[in-house]
């Protein structure tokens, strides 16, 4: 733990607990990473731009439309904080969108950036990503 007992006793904070809590926050990721939750899909493709909308719209298999009149709803999530949807992402960061489907189901797609690669002649760019739907069976809870 790169935290030393004597930081964690300036705020209060027992290295049991905190440990413990590791321990819980670990199994979280793990779980809702797992299969259980819904499977993880690994995919390539080629975006206009890198901005949160375009990367959320590609990996889910939605439109920018739709992905636009959700932003105006909500705010679309990147590595859990709130952002516009203007936002550049970077490898390795998490967008996370809530909406509702064609068939009018609850979903909460998540897109993970594995890789930025080589842009195309026409200014476009190559990415990994690992995408997610889960569907829920009620509406999202405001975060």
């Amino acid at each position: 733990c790169s935290i030393s007992g004597r930081l964690l006793e300036l705020v209060g904070v027992s290295p049991e607990l905190y440990h413990r809590e590791m321990v819980m926050n670990h199994f979280l990721r793990w779980y809702c990473s797992s299969q259980s939750v819904g499977k993880w899909k690994t995919i390539n493709l080629v975006v206009s731009s890198l901005r949160v909308d375009a990367i959320a719209a590609k990996g889910l298999n939605i439109s920018r439309r739709q992905m636009w009149e959700i932003s105006l709803n909500s705010s679309p999530y990147l590595n859990g904080v709130a952002v516009k949807k203007s936002r550049q992402v970077k490898t390795g960061d998490v967008v996370e969108v809530d909406y509702k489907s064609k068939d009018n189901q609850y979903v909460r797609g998540r897109v993970e950036v594995l890789d930025i690669g080589e842009g195309t002649r026409k200014g476009g760019y190559h990415v990994t990503l690992k995408r997610n739907k889960l569907y829920l069976t009620d509406p999202p809870l405001e975060r």
